[in-house]
Parts: C-alpha cells; sequence; structure tokens
C-alpha cells in the first residue's frame, strides 16, 4: 500500500489578510515581480470521468490551502496567473497553480474565498484581461541548412531542446532515417534537429535517442552503432521520456515493414539475412493466435563497444550552479510532457523553466527489474546510485520526513514546508518506507 507524503505546512483553517483574484481578473500585477508556484498530486489513478472529477476535486483543496496560507503571510494581493491538471506517467493526477502579486484589480474582479475555492483552477475568461498568461516553448528552431562552426561538444549542450524534425522514416543496413554508420554527430544533429535524450558515457562515447525506441551510439563524436527497440529503457524512465511521431519502416527485399507490423516466415528470414543482430518476439492476438513481431535491431561498424556510465549526483543545497557544474556529466532529456530536463546518477531528475533554471526536482525510486533491450544495459542502470534529500535517504522511514520540517496529513497526504531548506512537494512511501518524491524549490 503506497501513500503519498506532499510537503507543505498550512493553517487547518486558513483565512485571507489579504485578497486572492481568480485568473482573468482586472489586475495591474506588481512591476518587476515574478509568479509563485504550487503544485499538488494524488497517486490514484482516474480510471472513470466520474473519479477523475473526485481526484480533481481534492487537488482543488490542497491547492486552496496552499495558496491561501501563503497569501494570507503576504503584503501584497495577488492574482491567479495559471492553473492547469496533467496526468503523471503512472496515471494519477496533479495540479498546478501559479500566483503573482498585484497593486491593485478593477471592475469586476472576482475574488477566491473558502466558498468558492473551485475557482482556483477556473481559467475561463469572465472578465477583461489585462495580464495575459505566456506559455513556455521549449520548441526552438534550428537551422539545417547551413554548417555549424562549433564543435560537437558546445553544440550538443543546446540541440537538446530544439526542435526535432525527421527527413526520412525507413532503415537499411546502410541509412539509418537519413544518416549512416560512421557519420558525425554535428551532421545526425543537422539531420534530426535534436535528440530526445542524449547520454554521455565514459572513454568519449555518448548514447543518444530519438523518442523512446531508437538508440544511436557515438564514439568520439562518430556514429558507431544503431539500435531500435520498444523496449531500449526499464519502463519508469521510458514512461519519462518523450515519444516520437516518428513511425519506423524497415526495407527489406520483398517489402517495407512499418515497426509495429506482424511479420510473416518470409519477413524474419530477410532481416535476419539483412541483420547479424535481430531477434522477435511472440504475441498473443488471440485464445489460440499468435504473431511474431521485431523485439530488437542493431547496425554497427562491426567492432567491439564496451561502455560504461559514471554519471555525477546533484547537491539540492545549490541545485542550479550544481547542474551548471556537471551539465557534462548528466543525462539530457525531453520529457513526456516536452519539457526540458536533466537527470544524475543518484535518480535525481530535474525539471527546467524557460531561464534554464530549476522548477522542479523529482526523486526516482531504483529501476527494479531492468526490462530494457539497450545493448549493455544491465551495466549502465546499475550504475545509478540511491537518491538523497538533505538528511533524508531513499528507504529512510516515514517517520524521519518529520525532521525536515511541520507536516499536516490528509488522505494520506502530508504537506510541509520548509523554513530552512526553501522546498516543497510530495513524497511516496511503500511499505512505510520513502522511496520517491516530487518537490519544488520556493525560493
Amino acid at each position: 500500500m503506497r501513500a503519498i507524503l506532499c510537503f507543505f505546512f498550512f493553517f487547518s483553517s486558513a483565512s485571507f489578510s489579504n485578497t486572492l483574484y481568480k485568473f482573468g481578473s482586472n489586475c495591474e500585477v506588481v512591476e518587476g515581480s515574478k509568479t509563485i508556484r504550487f503544485k499538488s498530486e494524488t497517486k490514484k489513478a482516474a480510471k472513470t470521468v466520474v473519479k477523475n472529477e473526485k481526484l480533481k476535486e481534492k487537488i482543488r483543496k490542497r491547492l486552496y490551502k496552499k495558496v491561501s496560507t501563503r497569501v494570507a503571510e503576504s503584503e501584497s494581493d495577488f492574482v491567479v496567473k495559471k492553473a492547469s491538471f496533467y496526468s503523471r506517467a503512472y496515471a494519477h493526477l496533479g495540479g498546478v497553480v501559479e500566483i503573482q502579486p498585484v497593486d491593485s484589480c478593477k471592475g469586476h474582479s472576482e475574488i477566491i474565498t473558502e466558498k468558492n475555492y473551485h475557482l482556483i483552477t477556473d481559467t475561463s475568461f469572465s472578465y477583461l484581461l489585462t495580464i495575459q498568461p505566456k506559455p513556455i516553448s521549449f520548441n526552438l528552431s534550428i537551422n539545417t541548412t547551413s554548417a555549424s562552426n562549433e564543435n560537437a561538444t558546445s553544440q550538443e549542450k543546446d540541440s537538446i531542446f530544439k526542435s526535432q524534425e525527421l527527413k526520412k522514416m525507413t532503415v537499411t543496413p546502410d541509412n539509418i532515417l537519413g544518416i549512416s554508420i560512421g557519420d558525425s554527430f554535428e551532421h545526425a544533429l543537422n539531420n534530426f534537429g535534436r535528440f530526445s535524450l542524449i547520454w554521455p558515457l565514459e572513454n568519449n562515447y555518448k548514447l543518444a535517442l530519438i523518442g523512446r525506441k531508437n538508440a544511436f551510439l557515438f564514439k568520439d563524436n562518430v556514429l558507431v552503432q544503431y539500435q531500435y527497440s520498444p523496449s531500449l529503457l526499464p519502463v519508469k524512465l521510458r514512461n519519462l521520456v518523450e515519444m516520437s511521431d516518428l513511425d519506423v519502416e524497415f526495407e527489406i527485399p520483398s517489402r517495407t515493414i512499418k515497426e509495429n507490423s506482424s511479420l510473416t516466415a518470409i519477413d524474419s528470414h530477410e532481416l535476419s539475412q539483412l541483420y547479424k543482430d535481430v531477434s522477435f518476439k511472440t504475441l498473443i492476438v488471440g485464445d489460440m493466435e499468435t504473431e511474431k513481431a521485431l523485439k530488437s535491431l542493431v547496425i554497427d561498424d562491426d567492432e567491439n563497444h564496451t561502455i560504461a556510465s559514471s554519471l555525477e549526483c546533484l547537491d539540492e543545497k545549490s541545485l542550479n550552479s550544481s547542474i551548471l557544474q556537471n551539465q557534462n556529466k548528466l543525462i539530457r532529456l525531453v520529457s513526456y510532457m516536452k519539457k526540458r530536463a536533466f537527470l544524475s546518477g543518484c535518480n535525481q531528475l530535474v525539471f527546467l523553466n524557460s531561464s534554464k533554471k530549476a522548477r522542479e526536482l523529482i526523486l526516482l525510486e531504483d529501476w527494479g527489474n531492468i526490462n530494457s533491450e539497450l545493448t549493455d544495459a544491465k551495466e549502465l542502470f546499475s550504475s545509478f546510485k540511491p537518491w538523497k534529500f538533505l538528511s533524508l535517504a531513499y528507504g529512510d522511514s516515514i517517520t524521519n520526513v518529520s525532521k525536515l520540517g511541520s507536516v499536516n496529513i490528509e488522505d494520506e497526504v502530508i504537506d510541509f514546508k520548509s523554513s530552512s531548506s526553501f522546498w516543497e512537494g510530495s513524497f511516496v512511501t511503500e511499505q512505510k518506507k520513502v522511496v520517491s518524491a516530487n518537490l519544488i524549490p520556493i525560493r
């Protein structure tokens, strides 16, 4: 039985000494002020519409309590600048609210109170809007028509956050989605726009993925191996990485095979003849019927490549500077929500804002059973270490959480706000042990 421990302190009966205005109110924001972000999640999956609405109602209440406390402690009024619900990779629901201090509000600007707290996530426009929410876009453009004068290392640093454009969808032994074994990393970037994940490895190797199914191994910035598999990464990591719209096709003498196609005996034979390292899986499609499908396929330069990983861990006490110092020893990825992030060797996943500063820290569970077809997967994923956060560590008793600050329990959720560590968020437990967390810096 899992319980979620969400960090944030709030009063049992919060009341405003200041005013909170609904999203879309006619307000003048304080010049130079920044938004303050609040978040709440539930680990229960919303399997029906009714269940989904009940979970949303719980999230609204929790968000209202968090926001009301902050507004009551502040010296100004606030307006809701942004609000949304989202679904995590494991199907649980979450909500986010951002507020911003205001100098004044005019006209029929609606005030949020305990009686109409549901308006905390209402983003409909009932009034004249003078502050426009501007969604952050990480889909930056890249010019693929001219060669870059930068070296591959400097170009790689920004490539993970640019637009991804694939010119060719087919794979043959000599042409892999428009590039070939022996091509440079820079050429691959010009061809693809960007990768979904870049993993720096030892001895000048790096692993780069497009979506979750296509992996490219580079040695000294030269492509030495390509691997296709629907199960390249362990499930827990796979669910975090963005999905690609790429529908790969494999050309064989008799036809072109789509990646999800069922295979005939002729298909299997021709694939085995073309590729020296190819494997298949059997799918059950009925009570007595089975189909064969492609499990994994490798194209390489016929050399023996031994890869190893030694990623750095991040210091949560100085997270932004720690990322800056260690960025060449961190995995860079684009998440399934199209958010850019860094993953450390201690299962710390950090999401960035538009200024490339940390906006969220997720402490991940141990990978467990490594269900991965990636070459050398066992060696790569066993190199990860358990996370630590302040005085808390992976697997600690839930009683240790209270040592980090004041807590309040509600429906298997412990809300907390630390006056010394400047963090808020949620911890997930299993058998009374802390296994993962979702944290937000509040300074």
